[in-house]
């Protein structure tokens, strides 16, 4: 019993999930993304957003952003191929248009 339980603990240590964001450990760090040298420096900007990232931060489902993207609705997109992206500034213009105080 003894040897097989080591057998399974063995097997266990030398499982892992593949999955979104992994990155190898044995990658050098110079072509690891998001590697910075310095950490002196700011973030980059992000110029472009996914449509999830851009309803998550209007705090919207995708599908009511859909319908307020182009052709159907006032913002605009950048396409990249198939690639659907949002532009910050877009986004930002969108909120201050449709912006309204309470009285």
């Amino acid at each position: 019993m003894a040897n097989g339980s080591q057998k399974a603990d063995s097997k266990r240590s030398f499982q892992f999930t593949i999955g979104p964001g992994y990155i190898p450990p044995s990658l050098p760090d110079e072509v690891r993304p998001n590697h910075r040298k310095d950490n002196a420096g700011p973030e980059p900007v992000r110029l472009l957003l996914t449509a999830r990232e851009a309803a998550d931060a209007l705090h919207v489902c995708e599908r009511t952003l859909w319908g307020l993207t182009a052709p159907r609705g006032p913002i605009a997109v950048v396409k990249i191929g198939r690639s659907v992206r949002y532009d910050v500034r877009d986004l930002e213009q969108w909120i201050e248009a449709n912006k309204q105080t309470w009285t």
